[in-house]
C-alpha cells in the first residue's frame, strides 16, 4: 500500500521538475524529453509492479485519497463561489449613507464584529442584518482576514483599520494580514 504513495509521489515529483525545468530554468525542449523519457521509464516500470498489488489491499489508500481529493475539490468550489458571491452582492457605500448615522436601527453599547472575505466594500450580509434586526452595536467593524505569500509581514501592516463612511457611523474596516504558519517556520 505504501508502494503506491511513494510512487504516485515519483510521478508528480517528475512531472513538477518538467515544468520546472521548462518555465523557470528555460532549458532546451530536447533536454527536458530526454530528462522526462528517462525518469519515466524507471518510475512506470516501478507503477506497473505496484498495480499488480491493487487487487491484494492496494486499492485501499487509492480510495481514500479518491475520497480526500473529492473532499478538497469541494470545498475549494464552494470558498470560490462564496467569495464570487461576496464580491458581486457587496453593498454599495451610497446606500449605507442613505441611512443617515442611526443606519435606521437603535444603537446598543458594545462592539460588533463582522466577518467577510472583502478587502474593500460592505458585504451582503451586513444590508440582510440590518433590515432584519431591530439594533446594531455603537461600533460596528468589519472584519478581513488575508493571508500573503511572504515570509513575514512588518508588524506595521499587520492590521490596517480605516474608517468606513462619516465618523458618525462609527463604522471600520480591520484588514488582518498574516503569513501563513508553513512560511514562518522556514
Amino acid at each position: 500500500m505504501l508502494g503506491t504513495a511513494v510512487v504516485i509521489v515519483m510521478l508528480v515529483t517528475t512531472l513538477l521538475m518538467v515544468l520546472t525545468m521548462l518555465v523557470v530554468w528555460r532549458c532546451h525542449w530536447i533536454l527536458v524529453l530526454i530528462f522526462a523519457l528517462l525518469s519515466l521509464v524507471v518510475e512506470l516500470s516501478y507503477f506497473s509492479a505496484v498495480l499488480l498489488k491493487i487487487n491484494e489491499g492496494g486499492w485501499v489508500p487509492l480510495i481514500i485519497a479518491a475520497f480526500s481529493l473529492l473532499v478538497m475539490f469541494v470545498w475549494n468550489y464552494v470558498t470560490v463561489k462564496k467569495y464570487e458571491f461576496e464580491v458581486h452582492s457587496r453593498v454599495s457605500m451610497s446606500w449605507i449613507l442613505g441611512l443617515g448615522p442611526s443606519l435606521g436601527l437603535v444603537r446598543v453599547p458594545g462592539i460588533g464584529l463582522v466577518h467577510t472575505e472583502l478587502a474593500s466594500g460592505v458585504p451582503h450580509i451586513f444590508s440582510h442584518f440590518i433590515t432584519n434586526l431591530p439594533a446594531i452595536h455603537s461600533v460596528v467593524v468589519f472584519v478581513c482576514v488575508k493571508n500573503l505569500l511572504v515570509y513575514t509581514v512588518p508588524e506595521e501592516e499587520r492590521f490596517l483599520v480605516k474608517r468606513i463612511g462619516p465618523k458618525t457611523f462609527r463604522m471600520f474596516r480591520c484588514v488582518a494580514r498574516y503569513c501563513p504558519f508553513f512560511l514562518s517556520v522556514l
